[in-house]
């Protein structure tokens, strides 16, 4: 399976507003010669973009955060290389409804639902997965995984009765991309000899 870094957001620098929003894209817009408007989304699911301000990354000779930062990118070629984000609040579920039984299908797909959308989860921790049928524990045979190897579904050992109900526990990370090739980091203060950079980083999740 395929490894990919962990984004470290656990540098203590991180300000307030934390963004993140939901995107659609290349939605397919008509126009009549009348003027009725109409349009057609071409992706099922959304993507997640963030956008997390950094108000202070110190770079002295023992806290190295900015040099953290900086170097994951460079580490990613900017927008190139994938990498997991483990967003605060959002990463599990419990008693998460995957669907019903219908005594021959294996194969569920293990989704997070939010209201009334539901997503795809790309990006499960292999460890931490639960499938249950009617409340009780059954095993899987297999996980099934996107082509960048990241877990996405499971393969029950055997098909849940007809109208069992199948639920999971299971968390997640976001595979995302950066948003941009550059990393702009300003230095707004100097203390004891060291810089203390600012700077905002921007990503979004991918579909598989």
């Amino acid at each position: 399976m395929t490894t990919f870094p962990t984004f470290p957001n656990n540098l203590p620098g991180l300000a307030f507003p934390v963004k993140k929003t939901p995107t659609f894209q290349a939605t397919l817009e008509h126009i009549s010669v009348s003027g009725v408007s109409t349009a057609q989304s071409t992706q099922p699911f959304a993507n997640y973009a963030y956008e997390l301000p950094y108000e202070f990354l110190r770079s002295d000779t023992v806290t190295r955060e900015m040099q953290a930062l900086m170097s994951f990118f460079q580490a990613q070629r900017g927008r190139a290389l994938p990498f997991h984000f483990l967003d605060p609040d959002d990463n599990a579920v419990v008693s998460q409804s995957l669907g019903i039984g219908d005594g021959a299908t294996t194969k569920f797909a293990l989704i997070r639902s939010i209201g009334f959308a539901a997503d795809p989860m790309q990006d499960v921790d292999t460890g931490s997965i639960t499938v249950f049928a009617n409340g009780v524990s059954v095993p899987f045979t297999e996980l099934v995984t996107s082509n960048y190897g990241t877990v996405f579904g499971v393969t029950l050992s055997a098909a849940p009765a007809a109208g069992a109900i199948i639920t999971a526990n299971f968390t997640y990370k976001f595979l995302c991309r950066f948003s941009q090739d550059t990393l702009e980091l300003s230095k707004e203060l100097y203390i004891n000899g060291s810089g203390v950079w600012t700077t905002t980083i921007q990503f979004a999740s991918i579909l598989q």
